[in-house]
């Protein structure tokens, strides 16, 4: 198994950036990201973020002013407003898995047509039936809409090839949502989490910090809703350049114990210089490095789960790398250890192409796959269902969700002294199955 290189970067990741420029282009990526220092207004970026939201959603009143680009309402929908027009969040984020697509078949020398998508645990219904359109424009079929911090247990259990079940906790911190789960052998006993809650939100803070200590340097206030166009491009150029000092500095202190965030006239020709310490950095955004630790507690309990029940903790997600964090966490699983058994920002991508692997391998359509893997509050239930067909043929079916591969069961089972054959597979039509 093999991630395909970024063509653009030579990077394993691609940031979910796409520009539309002057020349009528589409940047995707990382020539996306390079060019906000001159196009900010029309960069659209965290498209996750809005996906499957309402412009009135109090949730995008509160992402909308530290964004740079437009955020308005269009026909009762959400789009972003670019000087090529308006788009949904699906169409943004159906150029970016066009991209993956095209980068794919590049490297495979043939057409992919099918896609395992992740998504966070906490995705509502609108949000899932939203990035099935973005996959539905970008002309990919779903074969199954996976839960992240599931992919990651993926990827793990793949990777130690273990013998002996294990009761593992995945802790996904990424850039802009936190996932969890809970993972008893093969079963998923509880997923939880945060769709707005990540590394974004610890750049966002920092940037409000160095504005503080600018205004404080220079005795000047920052207008940060400036009314008139040049303004307002002025102040969006240098929200980017600043915002990219600032996640520059959150990885450095991931390290080191100081970093510097320097601008050259940063604004009305003013230098901006702040020394920043990881203490410092520890201190802006420990509410939310809390808020991170106080889901994991509440997952425990609801699956009436002890941390000395825990064998390992999965550590995903950049911003899993944040020391703080991991103290932590190491502080709660105290006997328990943590595993950076793959890359953090991609062990889930490894975890989506074994679970298309397990889909391909089954011979099932994609027609006959279900799409959403369980409730996010299912405890590994196994259900029965009985119907008739049309030509009068009994048909029987038994689901178990929350599995992180099919289920083997028996061939058959008696009920009540009648035989009852049983299929070891997810579609609803038995007749379609592996007996």
């Amino acid at each position: 198994m093999k991630i395909i290189k970024d063509e653009q970067s030579g990077q394993n990741t691609v940031p979910s950036y796409i520009a539309f420029t002057a020349h009528d282009d589409e940047l995707i990526g990382i020539n996306a990201k390079f060019n906000e220092h001159t196009n900010s207004k029309d960069i659209i970026y965290n498209a996750k973020r809005f996906i499957g939201r309402t412009i009135d959603d109090p949730i995008v009143k509160e992402l909308i002013p530290n964004h740079p680009f437009e955020v308005t309402e269009q026909d009762h929908k959400l789009v972003f407003n670019t000087s090529r027009g308006n788009y949904e969040p699906a169409h943004i984020s159906s150029k970016i898995l066009k991209k993956l697509k095209n980068t794919a078949e590049e490297y495979l020398k043939q057409c992919v047509t099918s896609a395992v998508i992740t998504i966070p645990a906490s995705f509502t219904k609108e949000q899932r039936q939203e990035t099935e359109r973005a996959a539905q424009i970008a002309e990919l079929e779903v074969l199954e809409l996976l839960k992240e911090p599931t992919a990651a247990a993926l990827a793990y259990k793949w990777k130690i090839a273990s013998e002996e079940p294990q009761t593992l906790l995945v802790f996904d911190l990424g850039g802009g949502t936190f996932d969890v789960a809970i993972i008893d052998g093969e079963n998923i006993e509880k997923l939880a989490g945060d769709n707005y809650l990540g590394g974004e939100d610890f750049d966002i803070n920092l940037f409000n910090y160095c504005i503080e200590q600018f205004e404080k340097q220079h005795k000047l206030k920052v207008d940060k809703r400036p009314r008139d166009d040049v303004s307002k491009k002025r102040y969006r150029r240098s929200c980017v350049r600043l915002k990219e000092k600032c996640e520059t500095a959150k990885i450095s202190l991931s390290a080191a114990g100081i970093a510097s965030i320097a601008i050259d006239g940063w604004y009305q020709g003013k230098d901006l210089k702040v020394k920043l310490t990881r203490s410092k950095f520890e201190q802006l955004n420990m509410h939310l490095f809390e808020k991170t630790i106080q889901i994991v507690k509440t997952t425990l309990e609801e699956a009436n789960i002890s941390t000395d029940r825990i064998d390992s903790v999965i550590m995903a997600g950049g911003s899993s790398r944040i020391p703080k964090i991991r103290e932590m966490l190491s502080d709660l699983f105290t006997e328990s250890e943590l595993i950076d058994g793959m890359q953090f920002d991609e062990i889930v991508a490894y975890g989506a192409a074994l679970r298309a692997e397990q889909i391909l391998r089954s011979g099932k359509n994609v027609e006959e796959i279900i799409t959403q893997s369980g409730a996010s509050t299912a405890t590994g239930r196994s259900s029965m269902r009985i119907s008739n067909t049309n030509n009068g043929v009994d048909q029987y079916s038994m689901h178990s969700t929350n599995n992180l591969k099919p289920v083997e069961i028996g061939k058959s089972k008696t009920v009540n002294n009648v035989e009852l054959a049983i299929w070891d597979s997810r579609p609803n039509l038995v007749k379609k199955c592996n007996q």
